[in-house]
């Protein structure tokens, strides 16, 4: 990897990154997902990934004499929002952020245009536009939905945010979908599972299956994720089951975005 140049970009450079995503994609010969952030990370020989449970989500460093990076990452989220995260911090790494992101002297708008730059780095790594475009069947059904997580390893609201990006249906409308088609049920708390203090889902908000094994996590029928969690990407935590609203942070939950309007 070239050494980097230090310079705080003064707006958010779309078409470089998108560049720098389909080089990657090109290297290493990516034509299908779900994509591993973690697999290509771990390909480049300076870049080392420590896991901590002691941190809130993830951070990256640079050392500039031995010209190595680190990723520190807490993994103790759920498997798609640990994707795009190893994707985001890879993202600082690759535009060259890594030298400057921990600069207590950052304004307000510079540490916005190089968070916005890596999210569109892991948008476009993980959910190429047009792997995205190949994989959409007509109509968009939360059970279609369902399906694209699983596929790209990506969380819910990534797919539904990028589906708006590329215009194949609004979140609007995507969230209109939610509300008319799924009357979420919740049940009563597992004890010998793991989240036994959040409440599992009953059915499924994104095929309506309700035929669970003892430990699911994941509907075995589209891959949805089956608690009631934060649809904030940045938060993402898991909530009560019977949270409109997220306790942690004050967004929806997936019961409140699929509740009747």
């Amino acid at each position: 990897m070239k050494k980097m140049v230090e310079t705080i970009p003064n707006h958010v450079r779309i078409k470089q990154v998108k560049k720098k995503v389909q080089d990657y994609l090109e290297i290493k010969q990516i034509e299908s997902p779900p994509i591993d952030a973690k697999e290509i990370i771990q390909q480049v020989k300076n870049i080392k990934i420590q896991e901590s449970n002691e941190i809130e989500d993830a951070f990256v460093v640079y050392n500039k004499k031995k010209d190595e990076y680190g990723i520190v990452i807490n993994t103790e989220h759920v498997k798609g929002r640990i994707n795009w995260t190893y994707a985001h911090e890879l993202g600082h790494i690759a535009l060259n952020h890594a030298a400057y992101i921990n600069d207590t002297e950052l304004t307000d708008s510079q540490r916005k245009i190089i968070e916005r730059e890596a999210d569109v780095f892991a948008r476009e790594l993980l959910m190429p536009e047009l792997m995205v475009k190949e994989k959409i069947v007509h109509p968009i059904t939360p059970r279609q939905i369902g399906r694209l997580t699983a596929e790209f390893n990506v969380s819910w609201t990534a797919i539904i945010n990028r589906l708006d990006e590329l215009e194949i249906k609004s979140k609007d409308e995507i969230y209109e979908l939610l509300h008319t088609k799924n009357k979420l049920k919740i049940s009563e708390p597992d004890k010998t599972n793991n989240q036994h203090e959040i409440l599992r889902l009953e059915q499924c908000p994104g095929c309506t299956n309700s035929d669970f094994s003892l430990y699911a996590t994941y509907c075995k029928k589209c891959g949805y994720y089956l608690y009631n969690k934060c649809t904030d990407n940045t938060c993402n935590k898991d909530n009560v089951s019977d949270a409109y609203f997220c306790e942690y942070c004050g967004e929806n939950t997936i019961l409140g975005m699929t509740r009747d309007a």
